[in-house]
Formats: C-alpha cells, sequence, structure tokens
C-alpha cells in the first residue's frame, strides 16, 4: 500500500468535484442544467395555463431574465430579487393551474441561496 501526500492544495470553484485515490466515482449535476429543466417544466406549464395571452409572454420574458441573471458568475442580486419577486407575485394571483404553482415553486427554490433566504 501506498501514500499520497498533498500539500496547498486549493480548489478554485464551489462548481467542482475532487476524488482522491484509486477506484474514484465522480458525479456532478450542474445547477445550471437543474435550472434549466426547471424553466422549461416551468414555461411549458406557463403556456398551458388559462392566463391572457400577455401576460404568458411577460412571464416568459421574465422568467427568462431570472434565468440569465442567475447564471452569471457575480448575478446582481437587486437586479435578480426584483424580477422574481415580480414573477412571484404573478405567480400568486395564478390559482386555476396547481400543476403551474407547484412547478414554479420547485423553479422558485433554486434562487433562494442566491437571494440569500
Amino acid at each position: 500500500m501506498s501514500k499520497t501526500h498533498i500539500e496547498n492544495v486549493t480548489i478554485g470553484t464551489n462548481n467542482g468535484a475532487l476524488g482522491i485515490g484509486s477506484d474514484q466515482t465522480i458525479t456532478n449535476v450542474s445547477k445550471s442544467n437543474q435550472l434549466d429543466e426547471l424553466t422549461a417544466k416551468l414555461i411549458q406549464e406557463l403556456k398551458a395555463a388559462s392566463i391572457p395571452p400577455e401576460a404568458k409572454q411577460q412571464l416568459e420574458e421574465a422568467i427568462n431574465e431570472a434565468v440569465k441573471q442567475a447564471k452569471l458568475e457575480k448575478p446582481n442580486k437587486l437586479t435578480l430579487t426584483g424580477i422574481v419577486g415580480i414573477i412571484n407575485t404573478a405567480m400568486l394571483a395564478i390559482t386555476n393551474s396547481p400543476k403551474l404553482i407547484e412547478v414554479y415553486d420547485k423553479w422558485h427554490a433554486f434562487f433562494g441561496p442566491l437571494l440569500g433566504s
């Protein structure tokens, strides 16, 4: 058996994975991919909801802008808080689509760590 000696190791991002030793299996699920999947589901449910077409379009644009901000290395918290807050207000008014609300809740939860809540 041999020893592995490691000194002064720095991992520069929180998005990576590190395995030391033999027979390592590392699974790294990208948060960006999770957000993309949740966003696609949210927009799909939004399009199926019984709300005016203009409201659907405006919500979809706001959702896409929030995602764009979230994917930045340093998102603007003030901008993101405002956009997510407006989307939240609109979603609370839509009570005729339980599936949309369910998907929205999952999507909204993704932003909690970014907004410090």
